[in-house]
């Protein structure tokens, strides 16, 4: 019950972010949204947000974030009763509940979901933000141990390199790469602290297809599902 109504309550208060998004006006999809969330009909409100993806097309990789969130209300089947219009339909926490029993698997840990914007070489590309500034695509490599950036990218960051290490690159050699620190990094649902990335500018494409790499000191302490559209990670929890 605690993840149904974390979930709930955490993709609710995001609704009043959207109705305020640049770029959108006061027109039909706004509208829309606001009352398929007041009459808990999530499959209009998710093609709502749909309809504003196509009209602020800069804000696309946030929308799908609250997309799959809508999406996850709607497959679970959840409900608010004695719902509250009068605040723009946003219940208070006390006010979240559902129609149905959480599942064994729900009571095992919080689950995070990570939109999947493409594939590159069958590996999922996601969009990751550091220190709640900068922005860039990234693929989701499960067999990376440590996150690996562009030079590029650290000068965009302004990181300053905090030690020396080595890493194997795809044609056998061992490259020397710098150690620095993000405070931040966001990634979907996820959002992890003081983490860990090497950078080299001796290999400009240290990931494939010029982009960084999202490794294990990120997500390793979840359990990953990668499927169509949309990573999970569930977090592990000690019996």
């Amino acid at each position: 019950m605690k993840f149904r109504v974390f979930l709930l309550t955490s993709c609710l208060s995001s609704f009043s972010l959207l109705l305020s998004l640049p770029g959108l006006t006061q027109r039909n999809p706004n509208q829309l949204l606001q009352r398929a969330i007041c009459e808990q009909n999530w499959p209009e409100a998710i093609s709502a947000i749909e309809d504003m993806k196509r009209l602020a097309p800069q804000q696309a990789s946030r929308l799908t974030v609250y997309q799959s969130r809508l999406q996850t209300l709607a497959n679970r089947g959840v409900y608010v009763e004695d719902w509250n219009c009068s605040q723009g339909g946003l219940p208070s926490p006390s006010q979240a509940s559902t129609t149905s029993t959480p599942s064994e698997s729900e009571s095992q840990g919080q689950v995070y979901e990570i939109p999947i914007l493409a594939r590159a070489s069958g590996i999922p590309v996601v969009e990751v933000t550091f220190n709640d500034t900068e922005t860039y695509k990234m693929l989701f490599d499960t067999g990376a141990s440590k996150t690996k950036i562009l030079p590029s990218m650290a000068r965009q960051l302004n990181l300053q390199s905090e030690g020396q290490g080595v890493v194997a690159v795809a044609d056998g050699r061992f490259v020397p790469v710098n150690l620095s620190r993000v405070n931040t990094l966001t990634v979907g649902e996820l959002t992890a602290q003081n983490i860990e990335v090497m950078y080299t500018e001796e290999l400009e494409d240290i990931g494939m297809a010029g982009m960084g790499l999202l490794g294990q000191n990120v997500f390793g302490q979840f359990d990953v599902t990668i499927k169509e559209n949309v990573i999970k990670l569930r977090e592990r929890v000690e019996q």
